[in-house]
């Protein structure tokens, strides 16, 4: 491997359909990984590694501390890392870790399974459920609490609302955020719903109850996938249980469409519970932490 096969590009130098192309026809495509998904969620602040003619990408979000380069990881993509068209020998691997550690102090991004980096990295916890079933073959094998909260939800005065409000919807996802990160990134958050709708990929789906909202979801789809990306309620919708009623309404809304929903995440314990509660099985995929190592 040598310099000459591979390059580092800034955003500007970045050939859309043929990175879009080779995030699609990897192993292992993520929507987080789209040019137009990095374009939202960095600003357009994005570059990467590109070995040959966009057989390989590698997506870096860099950011600076006292003017030193170190990347780190955009929020809601939960999976970058190498997207590869190719079968790549190790030495690809090898290349892109020695690569990363000599021009940046430090690495801390979360990467998909593709990837062959088993002594630098940690395994996380995703979850999927395959919907490819009809409805009621998928909604009986929920467990029991699942359908019990299901059935606490359903027999309460609440109401589904495909929102259109944008703006209305970040700002009660703001609201919810106990740690209070997404105030900080309310701008991103909203061009993405945006561009995700005008896509004809993003939905904003809402419970109401006594005329507000008390749960709300934002979901992406593509040709394989219905990633929940935005999951908040209220201490009202977590009282009601509303987010299994919302969760059970994109799975009817996918159901025998062949493609998995993915939950996005989650390594905490409570959440894990309520996914698996609805079928959902686990999928592996790593937190990648490097450091600077001077040539």
């Amino acid at each position: 491997m040598t310099d000459k096969l591979i390059q580092r590009l800034t955003r500007n130098q970045i050939d859309d359909s043929k990175w879009n192309e080779a995030i699609n026809q990897s192993s292992h495509p993520r929507v987080y990984a789209l040019s137009w998904y990095l374009d939202c969620m960095t600003q357009n602040q994005w570059s990467a590694l590109v070995i040959g003619d966009y057989d390989a990408v590698f997506p870096l979000y860099i950011k600076y501390k006292f003017g030193i380069p170190y990347i780190t990881q955009p929020l809601l993509c939960q999976q970058l890392g190498l997207f590869s068209k190719i079968e790549l020998d190790e030495s690809v691997h090898k290349y892109i870790i020695e690569y990363i550690k000599t021009h940046f102090l430090k690495t801390n991004i979360l990467v998909n399974a593709s990837g062959n980096f088993p002594f630098d990295s940690i395994a996380k916890i995703n979850h999927i459920l395959l919907i490819k079933k009809a409805y009621n073959d998928i909604s009986t094998a929920y467990n029991t609490n699942t359908k019990r909260n299901l059935k606490k939800a359903a027999d309460q005065n609440l109401t589904f609302s495909k929102s259109t409000d944008v703006k209305k919807f970040v700002n009660f996802i703001s609201e919810c955020d106990k740690s209070g990160r997404l105030y900080e990134v309310t701008e991103q958050i909203t061009q993405l719903i945006l561009c995700s709708q005008k896509l004809g990929s993003g939905n904003i789906m809402t419970i109401i109850k006594e005329g507000t909202i008390i749960s709300g979801i934002f979901y992406v789809s593509d040709e394989e996938r219905v990633y929940t990306l935005i999951m908040a309620s209220d201490d009202v919708g977590l009282q009601s249980k509303a987010m299994f009623l919302l969760i059970d309404h994109v799975i009817k809304q996918y159901s025998g469409t062949k493609k998995y929903l993915d939950f996005f995440g989650s390594n905490i314990e409570n959440i894990a519970r309520r996914n698996e509660g609805f079928g959902a099985i686990k999928e592996v995929y790593y937190l990648l932490n490097l450091s600077w190592r001077p040539i």
